[in-house]
């Protein structure tokens, strides 16, 4: 941030984005800056994030095994190279229930275990979330947790869209009001007048 004018900005506002792991990611640097008690970000934009560095079962996990963009291999595949593990196979995978139990409480991997103290210092979060994503749940556990503890989330479920609808806005028009979607939330997060409206 002391560098933000090579970057032509005064970094008045910085917002941070991410999709997949890049919105576990940006969840983790919010909860990161709060912990060392440094500047937080304005707000964090957070679409289909995984909250839960696990394996753990959940209805919409359950979709996984017939989901084409994250099939329940790809998300085992994910987890591992994710928490730095060289496991490449399912059956040593869940054998390793110690190495699970550790990633599934850190808070810095699974944002979505973060301590109470920590989630109430987050700026306004905004969810993003596919309805036929396999990490729906993640989401929707995490948003209903920072309502509960009075933050400020906001949370949208985009129809008939799976994870990584983003990647394919530009393909199909199918995934065209996901466009729509992400202007609405880039807008609020970032405080400007909304020029369009949402309904989903």
């Amino acid at each position: 941030l002391q560098n933000a004018h090579l970057l032509g900005s005064t970094a008045k506002r910085v917002v941070l984005v991410g999709d997949s792991a890049g919105a576990n990611l940006a969840l983790a640097v919010a909860l990161q800056a709060a912990a060392l008690g440094a500047r937080r970000p304005s707000a964090v934009v957070a679409c289909y994030p995984p909250l839960f560095i696990s394996l753990s079962a959940s209805p919409s996990r359950l979709l996984s095994l017939l989901d084409p963009m994250l099939s329940l291999t790809a998300l085992e595949i994910c987890i591992s190279a994710y928490r730095g593990s060289n496991v490449h196979d399912f059956g040593e995978y869940t054998r390793s229930c110690a190495a699970c139990d550790t990633v599934a409480t850190d808070w810095l991997l699974s944002p979505a275990t973060a301590p109470d103290e920590l989630l109430q210092q987050l700026p306004p979060v905004y969810l993003m979330a596919a309805e036929l994503d396999p990490l729906l749940d993640d989401s929707v556990v995490f948003a209903k947790r920072l309502e509960r503890l009075g933050c400020e989330v906001h949370y949208t479920v985009v129809p008939g869209v799976s994870h990584g609808f983003l990647n394919l806005a530009v393909a199909t028009s199918e995934t065209s009001p996901t466009n729509a979607a992400c202007n609405q939330v880039g807008a609020l997060s970032l405080s400007l007048p909304l020029s369009l409206s949402l309904s989903l």
